[in-house]
């Protein structure tokens, strides 16, 4: 019987978030979806905890998601967050049936798996947890030869995750947030009322002096957007607003949130 090829591959590392705790890092070779188009991407989970049941009551998902406001409190499951359990729970599944064997399947130096792995290809960090939990050397060895790159962080407010500026974009969820990023180095993808339109937005954070456009993704996918969602790195220098989007259960989190009402302020 013919053994399946490789989805991709896993390595651990210590949580930079949590002491003592390891992540489980997959680098999906096929990844994305419709609004992103084909990508290759990665996903973290804790260690020695079900994937799709870490992060309920929020009880084990700091160590991937930090201070992310959309994590799962007292008595929920997914919380305000995108990423839908049926995803984590495949992810296990394939994780579980050898799909992605440890790295050294592919070689005996890491940064050099993780370069091959992302040559020419569009590198989503962070399709599910922080990418900040990489690593800078990880990080860099994995989008040295990339086609694209971009990834988005919560944790822009602690400096020891000031190396990112170059890599993803500050998630910053009110304009006092994008302010505050703003003066601090970082670019802002930031996700805004969906009771409100996304020019009516835009001129909130502009009457800021911030320099912002609208996500492209209605006409475009990630992949090819010409706007680049890499941080610093871009050559596109705004920060990018969307207007917050996803499954009805999510947007009804997220109307909970003080990001929403400070939007409709």
């Amino acid at each position: 019987m013919t053994q399946a090829k490789p989805k991709g591959f896993y390595f651990e590392a210590p949580s930079p978030l949590v002491p003592g705790v390891t992540v489980i890092t997959i680098v999906r070779f096929a990844g994305g979806n419709t609004k992103t188009g084909r990508l290759l991407d990665t996903w973290h989970f804790v260690k020695g905890v079900s994937f799709h049941k870490a992060r309920h009551n929020g009880a084990h998902d700091e160590a991937i998601c930090g201070v992310c406001p959309y994590r799962p409190k007292d008595g929920e499951k997914q919380g305000g967050c995108y990423v839908t359990g049926l995803a984590l729970l495949g992810m296990q599944k394939s994780f579980d049936a050898g799909n992605y064997p440890h790295w050294t399947t592919f070689g005996d130096d890491l940064p050099t798996v993780l370069a091959m792995a992302g040559q020419g290809r569009n590198v989503r960090l962070g399709q599910y947890g922080d990418p900040v939990v990489m690593g800078h050397d990880n990080v860099a060895a994995l989008i040295s030869f990339a086609k694209s790159f971009n990834g988005y962080t919560h944790q822009w407010k602690d400096d020891q995750f000031n190396w990112a500026q170059g890599f993803m974009m500050a998630s910053a969820d009110t304009p006092d947030e994008m302010i505050e990023a703003d003066a601090a180095g970082w670019r802002c993808f930031t996700p805004h009322s969906p009771d409100m339109e996304t020019p009516e937005a835009l001129a909130k954070v502009r009457s800021a002096g911030l320099k912002a456009l609208k996500c492209p993704t209605e006409s475009t996918k990630c992949n090819v957007c010409p706007v680049k969602c890499n941080g610093t790195s871009s050559k596109v220098k705004h920060h990018v607003l969307i207007k917050s989007h996803g499954a009805p259960n999510v947007l009804q989190q997220y109307r909970k949130t003080a990001a929403n009402a400070a939007w409709l302020a």
